[in-house]
């Protein structure tokens, strides 16, 4: 009798003790988990800490992302802080994480960590993609006063935005249309830029979505952005007709592959003009807010500024109203013409075609000087026409010329487009600075043999 009381006790007690058993053997493998991965963390090895970012998904989300943060995000290793990132946003819409990073972003983005550095880009990258509750909204609160603290604090948002481009999966263009819905995208040309420019450098048919799901949205050069890059990437010559692009993109987007041959566009093709922008020297002038920069140097007398007086004067003569412009004159000395951006009204414009038409030529060529003084503009656009090298003023040297204004450009991200006349061989000096300095510059040069 004993005995079967005994079996039935243990019966009864086996699947508690088995349970026990068995939640003791989970911890003793979760001990061993966290020391193997402790292990990985503090090794030498790039590939051992990379493996760790990853098994750090095993933990609990909260645990995991603090891990991540604290040794990976600012590991000496891209391939470290990449995983690290990845890691991190398997956990985006995890609550309790995603406070715990808006947190870590306001202290930060009130600190004296670097703007640009990380791990502030890549928290802000992953709250982007937050799909949590208000994080979208708590994240913009951040950013309003974080950009008001300091003008380079831009540079951090735009490295978002360069970073997801340059990532260019499905995951980055998805980040990338929050970000287009932020209230800084209409504000602020740069960012606008870089968010584009990112989804342009997003080989993905979600982003050529997004890019046409902007036109009509957007002006100026950045408008010029997608449809250069559209016509480019889907082989259609639609060029800067919105409509047409809609159409097209709304019975094409489903079956829409990168590899259509050239040449060969759907049966529904449409006749469409290719755009109704006025041409400076047959460049486009989309630029919703642009500066003209012309020398009037010595070696610009006679045929060349005669030309170029006409060409600025019947530029000037086509422009909407919506456009604000200014002049820039530069020999060894500058003169701005307006220190402010002038609406394009006919009486603005008429002042402006009498001004050109008084200019003579003089002295010698102050380069550096002319483009510091267009970019003193809230400018999206400088148009820069010279014949000849730089012969003086406080820089000289081309090669420091164009990288002093790249460098200038940066927090900007505005077009420079190089006019250059008679620039004599291609590849020579003159012409090389030309090249360079608007293709480094989202622009375009162009070469005008007399």
């Amino acid at each position: 009798m004993r005995g079967l009381l005994r079996i039935l006790i243990g019966a009864l007690l086996l699947p508690q003790l088995c349970a026990a058993v068995a939640d003791d053997e989970q911890k003793k493998d979760a001990r061993a988990v966290q020391h193997e991965v402790q292990t990985l963390l503090h090794s030498r090895q790039s590939e051992d800490r990379v493996l760790a970012m990853r098994r750090l998904k095993e933990f609990p989300p909260l645990d995991g992302a603090k891990l991540v943060v604290q040794h990976g995000l600012e590991d000496r290793t891209p391939e470290v802080r990449r995983a690290a990132y990845e890691t991190l946003l398997t956990w985006k819409d995890q609550r309790e994480v995603v406070d715990v990073l808006l947190k870590l972003v306001t202290k930060k983005g009130h600190g004296k960590t670097t703007a640009g550095s990380a791990p502030l880009v890549p928290l802000l990258m992953v709250l982007a993609a937050s799909d949590q509750g208000n994080v979208q909204h708590d994240l913009e609160k951040f950013l309003t006063g974080y950009l008001a603290a300091s003008k380079t604090n831009m540079a951090t948002l735009l490295t978002v935005a360069d970073e997801l481009g340059r990532q260019g999966d499905a995951a980055a263009v998805a980040t990338l249309r929050k970000l287009c819905g932020w209230k800084q995208f209409p504000k602020v040309f740069a960012f606008r830029r870089a968010v584009v420019q990112g989804l342009i450098h997003c080989r993905q048919v979600d982003a050529i979505d997004a890019l046409v799901g902007l036109l009509g949205q957007i002006d100026g050069e950045v408008y010029g952005d997608v449809v250069q890059y559209l016509g480019e990437a889907t082989k259609m010559p639609y060029g800067d007709e919105v409509n047409a692009w809609k159409i097209w993109w709304q019975k094409r987007k489903k079956d829409f592959t990168f590899d259509q041959p050239p040449g060969a566009p759907p049966p529904e093709v449409l006749t469409v003009p290719r755009g109704s922008y006025s041409y400076y020297y047959g460049l486009p002038v989309r630029a919703r807010r642009l500066v003209f920069v012309i020398d009037i140097s010595g070696s610009m007398h006679g045929p060349r500024l005669d030309m170029a007086k006409r060409e600025l004067t019947s530029v000037i003569g086509k422009m909407p109203p919506k456009n604000d412009f200014s002049i820039v004159v530069f020999d060894h000395q500058v003169i701005v013409w307006q220190r402010d951006l002038l609406p394009a009204t006919p009486a603005n414009k008429d002042a402006a075609m009498q001004y050109v038409a008084r200019l003579q030529s003089r002295g010698r060529t102050a380069t550096y000087d002319a483009l510091d003084a267009a970019f003193r503009f809230d400018t999206e656009a400088i148009f820069f026409l010279t014949d000849g090298e730089p012969t003086c003023g406080r820089v000289i040297d081309p090669t420091q010329i164009t990288n002093l204004v790249s460098q200038a450009n940066r927090l900007r991200r505005l077009s420079i487009y190089t006019i250059g006349l008679a620039p004599g061989q291609v590849g020579s000096v003159f012409d090389t600075f030309l090249k360079t300095l608007a293709e480094q510059n989202y622009g375009s040069y162009r070469r005008v043999d007399q």
